[in-house]
């Protein structure tokens, strides 16, 4: 079976077929408030979207940064991020005052003022594995072919550049002064200063991290979801999650979900009606607090607010289920259209990433 990997390389090229779902049973309390349409026809968006001072970000193909004002819906600026010609694979980055992406790495005040580009080198030759990790100084960034690099936040300086001779996929995090991705068949920590490796840990098939001040946590797709220590390495727990695609953590509980579509091949999957589990642990022990099955799997991180789970389901809409594993609403967004990113939450609305039949735009939520 293909991994969350495969089909997030593919994404652009390979879509799911949706044509003829017909709409789930379940009425949805939420309203859409705007729909912004991004790129020309065709365009398809990048996971995953960011959110930072009040602004939406977002990558096309193209290679053109959106912001959109989280409120309103209207486009503040954007702007293109690589040569013509060239293509952007991943989302961006985005902290208070600062948002980056492209390849090399371009960074922008939240006005869409330009605040500096990396230096074209190798880390421009290779299209990047995942989106920039924006730090309270310094900005990281992985590419295909294995680079891990730091920068300064507010010039660009090259902190370090690392060459992990990794595959193709990779995954990025950071915190507490660690960088941390994947080489093949390793989890590594790198210095956030000097890129000097602290520790390694053999993982499977790494899809996506998230981290705390004292754990990282691994979507590990043949490995399920499993938990280190942020200083040390050594692993705290481990919870069997067949195909984890995607993980995500808030307060005490980490959220994670899991599932392959059937009938797949390498460039993306082309049937949707396969469910899927979604599971929260508890973040210190691993314990599972609850468990339920999506009717639709789903590929990205969900997005844990205070009271919500939220999660974007393959060719399925937006689920959202309460902290305890009740399911509150469902909202799909039409026929043709499928989310193509995960839901990001700000100031008591959702946002989502959604590609039709003929456009890609970003969709606001709220409960009405």
């Amino acid at each position: 079976m293909p991994s969350r990997r495969s089909y997030l390389a593919g994404l652009g090229a390979a879509a799911i077929s949706v044509a003829g779902c017909a709409s789930l049973p379940f009425v949805s309390p939420v309203s859409e408030r705007w729909r912004t349409t991004v790129g020309p026809e065709n365009t398809t968006l990048n996971a995953p979207l960011a959110v930072g001072d009040a602004t939406i970000y977002a990558t096309d193909d193209d290679g053109t940064l959106w912001a959109i004002d989280a409120a309103s819906g209207d486009v503040r600026w954007a702007e293109r991020i690589v040569d013509p010609g060239d293509h952007v694979s991943t989302g961006p980055g985005a902290g208070a005052d600062v948002v980056c992406a492209g390849r090399p790495p371009v960074a922008f005040a939240p006005g869409g003022e330009r605040l500096w580009s990396a230096t074209t080198d190798a880390l421009a030759e290779s299209l990047h594995a995942a989106p920039p990790v924006v730090g309270s100084d310094a900005v990281f960034v992985r590419t295909a072919d294995g680079f891990t690099a730091g920068f300064d936040r507010s010039d660009g300086h090259r902190r370090f550049r690392v060459d992990l001779d990794a595959d193709e996929f990779g995954v990025l995090a950071a915190a507490d002064g660690r960088v941390f991705t994947d080489t093949d068949g390793s989890l590594v920590a790198l210095d956030a200063t000097g890129g000097d490796r602290l520790w390694e840990q053999p993982v499977s098939a790494p899809d996506d991290l998230a981290v705390t001040d004292e754990r990282v946590l691994v979507a590990d797709s043949q490995g399920g979801v499993r938990a280190f220590d942020i200083v040390t390495g050594d692993e705290r727990w481990q919870y069997d999650l067949p195909e984890a695609n995607a993980v995500a953590v808030a307060g005490e509980r980490a959220v994670a979900v899991g599932g392959s579509p059937a009938g797949s091949g390498q460039s993306g999957p082309t049937s949707h009606d396969v469910p899927g589990p979604l599971v929260a642990l508890d973040i210190g022990s691993g314990e599972k607090q609850w468990r339920v099955t999506l009717d639709r799997f789903a590929w990205f991180p969900p997005a844990v607010g205070s009271d919500r789970v939220y999660v974007s389901r393959v060719a399925g809409g937006v689920v959202a289920y309460s902290t305890s594993g009740e399911r509150v609403w469902t909202h799909e967004f039409g026929e043709d259209a499928e989310p193509i990113t995960g839901p990001v939450i700000h100031d008591g609305r959702l946002y989502v990433g959604v590609r039709d039949s003929s456009e890609a735009y970003v969709a606001a939520l709220a409960e009405t």
